[in-house]
């Protein structure tokens, strides 16, 4: 493999991890009411969450965000890290 298309993979790589961590980020605000500061919004204020399959992905992003508090992240990082760990695994998948 040459070094142009290493580039390339390079390139098109890093590009599919920002906009996994974009849209990852858009659909944990935007259905889970949860922000970049490791806040959540009251559940009942969002629609999304009449669903019992998406209350119940709240809850488990609660205990996640609580776990990591415990551990002694603060909420920012453990936000960070909720995105990170999953545009990873995404980004794993479609690989």
């Amino acid at each position: 493999m040459d070094s142009r298309l290493r580039a390339r993979i390079h390139d098109t790589t890093l590009e599919a991890r920002r906009l996994l961590t974009a849209e990852i980020a858009s659909l944990l605000e935007g259905i889970y009411g949860l922000d970049a500061n490791g806040r959540f919004e009251p559940a009942t204020r969002l629609p999304a969450l009449q669903d019992a399959e998406a209350l119940q992905t709240r809850r488990r992003l609660e205990t996640f965000l609580a776990e990591e508090s415990k551990a002694g992240l603060p909420p920012e990082a453990a936000y960070r890290k909720l995105v990170k760990e999953a545009a990873f695994t995404h980004l794993n998948r479609l690989a």
